[in-house]
């Protein structure tokens, strides 16, 4: 059962690099070319992604739990 959870945490952990790798950044020099980018998709998939990213720590976080009972 903890391999099982440690492998899942894995996984969760590469999706979440992935996901934090194709977030657009919020500061800095892409903030000053915000206005080119303000379309409607554009925005629905940022939304989607930071939703994603919430999602995956969420995920890690409760397996990371799950491993901490597991384990004992």
């Amino acid at each position: 059962m903890y391999l099982i959870l440690v492998i899942l945490i894995v996984v969760t952990a590469l999706l979440m690099v992935g996901i934090v790798l194709v977030q657009e950044s919020k500061g800095g020099l892409s903030s000053q070319f915000a206005d080119i980018k303000k379309h409607s998709g554009v925005r629905r998939t940022t939304d989607l992604v930071e939703r994603t990213t919430w999602v995956l720590a969420g995920i890690m976080v409760v397996i990371s739990i799950a491993c901490s009972y597991v384990i004992s």
